[in-house]
């Protein structure tokens, strides 16, 4: 079994699924012969990622991410995966940085929705996924139609995540919230299903209140790193 290197921290609840889930895949795919993945993980602290954007310093956000993966190389890793959607502004930097593959999530999730059939999708994520183009050309390359949020539940969902959801707090209110703008989207744009595309909102249990698909991008690149993992 190979060795996933992965970016965590971004925020802390969403890398301890990513553990959980890839543990579990690794028991389920092995028939239990295997207690677990083989995971190195660099958990990032978020405040340092903040200072960059709040400077708007993209060039040393994206050499920081790439020292970071660099680091993850020498100890052994063998992909690399970055545990965050929003952070995949910095691919780019990561990829030109190590020799081993990175495991890309848009990408990942691209193929997820295409291989069900799907063509229109509503995209919840922070602001800086849904109004950058990192993320959503390479859905649209897909052959995907992109649906987003207006600009003030793209300012309430930022808020949300940064304050609440990444410190592992899930307000009744913030259900309440995002499920009322998924469902709004939903039914104006006549969507066909929905990517929860940022790696804290599988805490809000969403799904379950939708009859379309969801395509939860935690879980998606997990088995994506899996199918790299396990040797056949």
């Amino acid at each position: 079994m190979k060795i996933i290197g992965m970016l965590g921290g971004l925020g802390p609840p969403s890398t301890v699924k990513y553990y959980e889930w890839l543990t579990q895949g690794v028991q389920q795919r092995t028939g239990g012969t295997s207690q677990g993945a083989r995971v190195l993980i660099n958990a990032l602290d978020g405040k340092d990622i903040a200072a960059f954007r709040a400077r708007g310093d993209d060039e040393g956000e994206g050499a920081f991410f790439a020292a970071e993966a660099q680091r993850l190389q020498r100890a052994g890793a063998e992909c690399i995966l970055i545990a965050s959607n929003t952070s995949h502004k910095n691919a780019p930097w990561v990829e030109d940085a190590v020799s081993i593959p990175l495991i890309h999530l848009a990408k990942a999730t691209a193929r997820a929705v295409v291989e069900s059939g799907q063509r229109k999708v509503v995209l919840l994520a922070t602001a800086t996924t849904l109004e950058g183009h990192f993320y959503t050309d390479i859905l649209r390359a897909a052959g995907l139609d992109v649906v987003i949020p207006d600009a003030d539940e793209r300012a309430y969902m930022d808020e949300a995540i940064y304050q609440r959801l990444v410190r592992n707090i899930v307000a009744p209110a913030d259900k309440e919230r995002f499920a009322e703008i998924t469902k709004k989207l939903i039914k104006r744009h006549k969507a066909e299903g929905v990517i929860l595309g940022c790696t804290e909102l599988t805490l809000l249990s969403l799904p379950e209140r939708f009859e379309v698909p969801f395509y939860d991008t935690v879980r998606i690149h997990v088995e994506a790193a899996l199918d790299f993992a396990i040797e056949a």
